[in-house]
Order: structure tokens, then C-alpha cells, then sequence
């Protein structure tokens, strides 16, 4: 494991753990399972966490960081934390997400956690769903055994569960950008899919608890994950970090807050309004609506506008977007769609669409995420 940063201090703070996995050395199709995406997504992670450290609550203490870069060959060279994140400046060396090495900064992550401190954890790579499991995160050392090759993988969900027992955190966040594909030859597997849990606890010290994890994963069961071919940010990881950073707002004790109610339903809607992008999220367990992450000062979201029929909106004349004073915000470039961001405040704002000597006005919801707005011909 390698903190790449840590202060602590006397008060309660978080305790962040990312892994992104892109390389898998031991797979008979290495080359082709490869992606480059599941390190460059967490590294982005990264760098959200250390851009807004004063901003999350509490404020982040440490983060600890497993990488496995496929432009990196296995056993020949270090993978890094490249240069040029907030606080760090220099590359840093980190450790590969071998199975024995996320068992050791899973249980390193019990160790600095407090009373009162948070839990943050991040995970970006392959991932499966055997018979009944979910959230199965697929490690850099998957096949290392002949025996059992589906052995070096980590059940998410199961130790999303544990964690508030075994940590004793005031809340614990986690996030999984995976596939949730079902794998025949798990699904099949005699007894279960057969893994070595690094964190365990009982069922009854579990219900007992009472702090549950907000976990959620990036594919629901049966559904696969998208990301950039080339690499980049994959597309759940984009709009987690939109949302987290402008949109998955509430007020709370006078301050916008991202909480958990909005980050868990409102991820697709922001994806669709940012880029439209398709990603289907969905929560691995119950969880607190009223979770809170960070403050976010100046919050914004996304819109996106279109038309129906679609010459519509392309055929007008003019376009525009008011305010609740009915003043001029945006104005439309030409094309058939319109996507831009708005301030939270004001709450009220107009899509007035102008042809053939009309206004069409439209209202637009901003209490919520995204929006996406259908503009229909009367």
C-alpha cells in the first residue's frame, strides 16, 4: 500500500482508499482485457480527493492509493501516481492491487480509522457476478491459481457490509466502477464462488451496527461498464466526480451538500445531460438516505435540450434561456440539441424557444441532479 497522503490531526477526518486495476498478467488473454481506463480513472479519483479535501466531511486525513498501469509490464517497472496532483507535485511509486496487497491496505485502513473518522473507498477495474454475489472486483493476480483461478477477486458488497462493524467509522462510502456481468463458469461453480475475505464479521454484529455503508456499484446485476477504448476517465467515474464536484446537492444546515439520496439515483441523469453517455447504476445494499459527503459551494447543473420533432428546436429562430426576472442567461448555438450548466441559484429558469413570430416557453426543473428537458412542438 502507499499513502500518498496523510494528516491526520486531532479531529475526526476521512480515510480514502483507491484502486484501479487495469492490468491482469496472469489472464490467458492479457492483452486484450487490459484497460487502460481503470488506472486513469482512479488517478482521477485521486486527484477529486485532494482538489477538495477541506470540502468533504469530515475533511480528508489520509489517502492510500493501488495501481496497476497496463502500459506498465508486470514485474518489470513500478507503477505510479503520476506528477502533478495537488499536494504531492513529484511521481510517487504505489503498489500493484495484488490480492495479499489490498487484503493488507484494506486492514492498514482499519488501523487509522477513529472513532468519528470516515471511510472512503474507490474501486475501478473488471468485475463479476457469479449465482448470487455481486460486486465481485476482479485483481491484478486473477488466475495465478490453476486450482481456483477466480480466487484473487474481492467481494465489494460483502465487505461494504463489514466495514462500519470492523472500522468503527461514523460512515463509510463506496464506490465500484466494474462490470456486473454473470460469468457462466462462476455461476456454475459447486458451492459458490470461493474467496478469502479480508475483512469478516458476523450477521449479527452487522444488524447490530448502526452505521450502514452507501455503496454503489457502476452496473447493476448482469450489466457491463463502459469506458473510453483508449483510456480516460470511464463514464460512471466522470459523472460520480460531475456529481460529487457541482449537481448531487441538497440543502443542509444552510450549505449545499452532497448527500447520499442524490449521488445514488442521480448519477444516469447526470451522465445523459453531461455527455449522454448510458451508464446504469445501482445501489449493492440499503443505505442512508441522509448521508452527507461534502460541501460544495457554488453548485451547478447539467442541462440538456432537444426537441421533438427534432427540426424544432434546429428550426428556430432563436433560443434562449431566462431567468426567474426573465433576463437573458444563455442563448442556443446552432444544432439540433443544446447542453450547457446552471447556477442552483436563481431555482427558476425558462427555455423560451422563437419561430415563425411565437415564444414557446418551457419550464426548467433545477431542483434535482441533471436535466433533460424535451422541448415539444405545440
Amino acid at each position: 500500500m502507499t499513502l500518498v497522503h496523510e494528516d491526520i490531526g486531532d479531529e475526526p477526518c476521512m480515510h480514502a482508499l483507491v484502486v484501479g486495476c487495469g492490468r491482469f498478467p496472469f489472464m490467458p488473454n492479457r492483452a486484450q482485457v487490459a484497460r487502460q481506463a481503470c488506472y486513469d480513472s482512479a488517478v482521477e479519483m485521486v486527484r477529486f480527493l485532494l482538489e477538495h479535501q477541506d470540502s468533504l466531511l469530515p475533511r480528508l486525513g489520509s489517502v492510500a492509493c493501488l495501481l496497476a498501469d497496463p502500459q506498465v509490464a508486470a514485474g518489470e517497472g513500478l507503477d505510479r501516481l503520476p506528477a502533478g496532483l495537488p499536494t504531492i507535485g513529484e511521481a510517487v511509486p504505489v503498489d500493484s492491487p495484488e490480492q495479499e496487497n489490498v487484503n493488507d491496505a484494506l486492514n492498514d485502513l482499519l488501523g487509522r480509522c477513529r472513532p468519528g473518522d470516515s471511510l472512503f473507498l474507490y474501486f475501478c477495474s473488471h468485475g463479476v457476478a457469479g449465482r448470487d454475489e455481486t460486486g465481485l472486483l476482479v485483481l491484478e493476480d486473477v488466475h495465478r491459481n490453476p486450482g481456483n483461478p477466480w480466487r484473487q477477486m474481492l467481494d465489494v458488497k460483502y465487505l461494504a457490509q463489514v466495514l462500519p462493524v470492523r472500522s468503527g467509522a461514523a460512515a463509510v462510502w463506496v464506490f465500484l466502477d466494474a462490470c456486473q456481468e454473470v460469468l457462466p463458469e462462476l455461476k456454475d461453480q459447486a458451492g459458490g464462488v470461493q474467496l478469502a475475505a479480508p475483512i469478516v464479521a458476523g450477521v449479527t454484529e452487522i444488524s447490530r451496527c448502526p452505521v450502514v455503508s452507501a455503496t454503489l456499484s457502476a452496473g447493476r446485476y448482469g450489466t457491463a461498464t463502459h469506458a473510453p477504448p483508449e483510456g480516460g476517465t470511464a463514464y460512471f467515474t466522470r459523472a460520480l466526480i460531475e456529481g460529487m464536484t457541482r449537481c448531487c446537492v441538497e440543502r443542509r444546515q444552510q450549505e449545499w451538500r452532497v448527500t447520499a439520496m442524490r449521488i445514488m439515483f442521480g448519477l444516469e441523469n447526470v451522465a445523459r445531460a453531461v455527455d449522454g453517455t448510458v451508464i446504469e447504476t445501482g445501489p449493492l445494499l440499503p443505505f442512508n438516505k441522509e448521508a452527507q459527503l461534502l460541501r460544495v459551494d457554488q453548485p451547478s447543473i447539467p442541462v440538456h435540450v432537444t426537441s421533438l420533432p427534432e427540426a424544432f428546436l434546429e428550426g428556430a429562430a432563436d433560443v434562449r434561456l431566462l431567468d426567474e426576472e426573465h433576463q437573458v442567461v444563455a442563448t442556443k448555438p446552432p444544432g439540433p440539441e443544446w447542453r450547457f450548466r446552471i447556477d442552483r441559484i436563481p431555482s427558476a429558469y425558462t427555455v423560451r424557444v422563437s419561430r415563425d413570430g411565437v415564444d414557446q416557453d418551457t419550464h426548467l426543473d433545477v431542483d434535482a441532479p441533471a436535466a433533460i428537458l424535451e422541448v415539444q412542438e405545440q
